[in-house]
């Protein structure tokens, strides 16, 4: 009975995804990643100076010099 409520329950889900339009989820139920934003988007992670107390942490941490 138990792998009948399971298959109902997946199937439940892959329904809902379907009708909402949602990527399926992954093995440990995350959100698979969807491409990356193009070059000069706004959300595209670029390096930047750290702010004074940034860098004073990241000295106690030991992630820099």
């Amino acid at each position: 009975m138990r792998w009948f409520g399971r298959t109902v329950w997946l199937g439940l889900i892959s329904l809902g995804a379907f009708w909402t339009g949602h990527l399926p989820t992954g093995p440990h139920g995350q959100e698979l990643a969807g491409p990356a934003p193009p070059a000069g988007h706004p959300e595209r992670l670029v390096p930047t100076a750290l702010t004074p107390q940034e860098l004073i942490l990241s000295r106690e941490l030991g992630w820099t010099l």
